[in-house]
């Protein structure tokens, strides 16, 4: 049997990290393997783009050049880490993927939903993570936790209105359905959010 691919998606300071523990603890309990993975990152090439993206040094950053960076870590942990993993039966757990670029640089950077899904899908082929599960949580609420988390980096320093439009962007997307989406309220407590991001799983794993 192939293994999952489920990505947690959110502004950041949304509680994905909650989320992420609680699906790795069942899968711990249940026995399965499985790999956590970060985007940018999870590969040697993408840990490089990751320093390169989150320097503060590169501000003036084309937003193009901003999208394409973010496109080329996405092909190296696809190729690298997703389908080999999944092909051997070993689910990937993922912080962020396809849909943070729809949101930050399709939407917010104002690139373009279907020239971002466009520049993706050239090496994605159409492959969609089997579930999405998007933390819904206003910016004041996400920035202020993102703060006491110590230094920002490039994107998250750019302040609690761009974190807004994050935000909307997100929702914009779930109302338009590109994926398998669920929305989890990232104003409750980590019992009910991994609650209900469980039951999720298993009604995916039922299916599968």
């Amino acid at each position: 049997m192939k293994g999952l691919v489920i990505a947690l998606e959110g502004q950041d300071g949304t509680g994905k990290s909650t989320v992420i523990n609680a699906i790795t603890g069942y899968f711990d309990e249940m026995g399965l393997d499985y790999i956590n993975a970060r985007e940018p990152g999870s590969t040697d090439i993408g840990e490089k783009i990751r320093d390169i993206l989150a320097d503060k040094a590169n501000k003036d950053m084309d937003y193009h050049t901003e999208a394409l960076l973010f496109a080329a870590s996405r092909s190296e942990l696809y190729d690298k880490v997703i389908k080999p993993n999944v092909r051997k039966g070993t689910s990937v757990i993922l912080d962020r993927f396809l849909l943070s670029s729809l949101a930050y640089q399709g939407i917010v950077r104002g690139l373009g939903v279907d020239e971002v899904m466009k520049i993706n899908d050239f090496f994605l082929e159409g492959f969609r993570p089997d579930l999405t599960i998007l933390m819904d949580l206003d910016a004041k609420k996400s920035y202020e936790r993102l703060k006491k988390l110590g230094e920002l980096d490039r994107i998250e320093s750019l302040g609690e209105d761009f974190q807004e439009k994050v935000h909307l962007a997100y929702l914009k997307l779930y109302e338009e359905n590109h994926m398998k989406l669920i929305k989890l309220d990232g104003t409750k407590d980590k019992e009910s959010l991994a609650h209900e991001a469980l039951d999720e799983v298993k009604k995916l794993m039922k299916e599968w």
